[in-house]
């Protein structure tokens, strides 16, 4: 047989039933395997206790006086696992398989070839960008699974067109609650689909969208209010977590030194720190100077974590106010940033100097210039979609669309409210930026198909 002949009798058996699935499957366990041979552990950062400390506290049914620094989502899934870190780890790899076979078969219901989603979703599962996040401690993981998830389920139901089956909108409300409770950020996902459906007039009598994006917005509205509430009662002040003062004084940190002498205490502590870490050049940790201050914070001014954190909201919002353009230059650092290429790994976790350096160089060489590519792409093709939908060529609630705002408005907002690590924040929405930049570049190739017919 011909490589000719090979190649399409391959082709064809791929084409056929579950196969495709049954050779992503394979391929994503060699590739977990081997991974799991050379880098044999689950990593821990910082951020880590504080998931750890709060499984342990909902698996012995007491939240007695919690500070708020976390919610329930990710915390609750190392509760389930016994807090067995190891079968965590198990748990989010098995979550990947399933994102990428979300990815896979949203693909599919565009049309795209099938060998183009099958190579599309090995080589995303493949990346060590992915490989590791499975193998950490932290939201990432969870929250790529429960974000594609979400945007799978929305595609496969139909929920953004259909009105008489209102369990589809039921599950749909209990996605995005888990992913609020996952990762609070993440309110603005309920928000925009209850808009969507709001908004579309070519749905159902408005009464009909407003029962339907109340159906989907409830449950994380609840969550929030509940939640939120039981703060209040453990620290004095009301939210989903006592991050967001910390988050917020990170985007003012470039113009601290300008705040009122009311916050003198904290101003002079966090200008001291931010000083000294751009005197030694270092950089890279320029954005974290507020955590570098942490401790001298605590001390200088006996505040527990969550009152330091209300101190430094109402120090940032008074700054953000006073110095509306210092805060928007900020913005405009943060969102370029979040488009970056970063990696939150070990790389000295590998148990071979010969393949860290393979790992650092696929890393570098490979794996960073195609995730630049694919992010630039996706920009160029939103700047396409735009146009398309200022001249009324494309519709603005359908998937595609929901997809592309949805990813946008998140660059938009994280760069509003943190400063530092922006390139992480990215991660959750990998699998939907390869979804829409994939699948709009098969709409182009058919749409040039169809201008310059073959003759």
């Amino acid at each position: 047989m011909s490589i000719f002949g090979l190649y399409f009798s391959l082709k064809e058996h791929i084409q056929s039933g579950i196969r495709p699935y049954l050779t992503i499957g394979v391929l994503f366990v060699i590739a977990r395997t081997s991974f799991w041979l050379l880098h044999g552990h689950v990593t821990l950062f910082p951020d880590s206790e504080g998931y750890v400390e709060l499984a342990e506290r909902i698996a012995n049914l007491d939240l007695t006086g919690y500070d708020a620094r976390r919610t329930l989502g990710y915390p609750s899934l190392i509760a389930i696992a016994f807090k067995n870190l190891q079968m965590v780890v198990v748990i989010q790899q098995l979550l990947g398989l399933a994102s990428i076979f979300f990815l896979f078969d949203m693909l599919r219901s565009r049309e795209v070839p099938v060998l183009t989603c099958i190579g599309t979703s090995i080589i995303s599962c493949s990346l060590f960008h992915v490989l590791f996040y499975e193998t950490v401690i932290l939201t990432e993981s969870f929250s790529l699974f429960l974000l594609t998830m979400t945007f799978w389920y929305i595609d496969k139901k139909n929920v953004l067109t259909q009105h008489a089956n209102a369990t589809p909108h039921i599950i749909l409300s209990l996605m995005l609650a888990l992913l609020y409770l996952t990762r609070p950020f993440f309110i603005y996902i309920t928000l925009t689909v209850a808009f969507y459906i709001l908004a579309n007039k070519r749905l159902f009598a408005l009464k009909g969208r407003a029962s339907t994006s109340l159906t989907i917005a409830l449950p994380t509205i609840l969550a929030f209010l509940l939640w939120g509430t039981f703060n209040k009662k453990n620290t004095g002040y009301f939210g989903s977590t006592s991050f967001l003062g910390y988050n917020l004084s990170q985007t003012t940190v470039g113009f601290i030194d300008k705040a009122s002498d009311e916050h003198r205490v904290i101003r002079d502590l966090y200008v001291k720190k931010r000083d000294s870490i751009k005197l030694y050049g270092k950089e890279h940790q320029y954005p974290m100077s507020i955590w570098f201050a942490y401790d001298e914070l605590l001390a200088a001014t006996n505040y527990e974590h969550a009152e330091l954190g209300h101190q430094l909201k109402q120090l940032s919002i008074s700054l953000i106010k006073d110095h509306p353009v210092d805060y928007l230059k900020q913005v405009a650092i943060s969102w370029k940033d979040f488009w970056k290429y970063s990696i939150h790994w070990d790389p000295n976790g590998f148990n071979n100097d010969l393949v860290k350096k393979a790992a650092i160089g696929a890393v570098l060489y490979v794996e960073r210039p195609l995730l630049l590519m694919i992010n630039l792409v996706f920009l160029t093709l939103c700047a396409l979609w735009s146009i398309r939908i200022f001249r009324k060529e494309e519709s603005l609630y359908g998937l595609t669309s929901l997809v592309a705002v949805a990813i946008l408005l998140g660059s938009l907002l994280q760069a509003m409210v943190v400063y530092g690590g922006n390139s992480r924040f990215r991660f959750p929405y990998l699998l939907l930026i390869i979804y829409f930049t994939v699948s709009n570049l098969h709409l182009i190739k058919i749409s040039r198909g169809k201008t310059h017919p073959s003759t």
